[in-house]
């Protein structure tokens, strides 16, 4: 969600007339390399922790229909 709202203050840089000095861009672009580091790091956990539950699942569901 804040991914295009900071590209897009970033990009305001870029335009004919700047409304921006180049501290604020070098900070919204910072902003921008923090955020998606975070993005990338929370995906990977979030990955992991369904792929284990998958796993617990599947192994749960096999021992229900080996038991019978």
């Amino acid at each position: 969600i804040l991914q295009p709202y900071i590209l897009g203050r970033v990009a305001g840089y870029f335009t004919l007339i700047p409304t921006m000095t180049r501290q604020e861009a070098y900070i919204y672009a910072s902003i921008m390399v923090v955020i998606t580091i975070l993005a990338a790091l929370i995906q990977q956990h979030t990955n992991m922790w369904l792929l284990e539950l998958g796993m617990k699942l599947r192994i749960a569901s096999s021992s229900l229909i080996y038991r019978k």
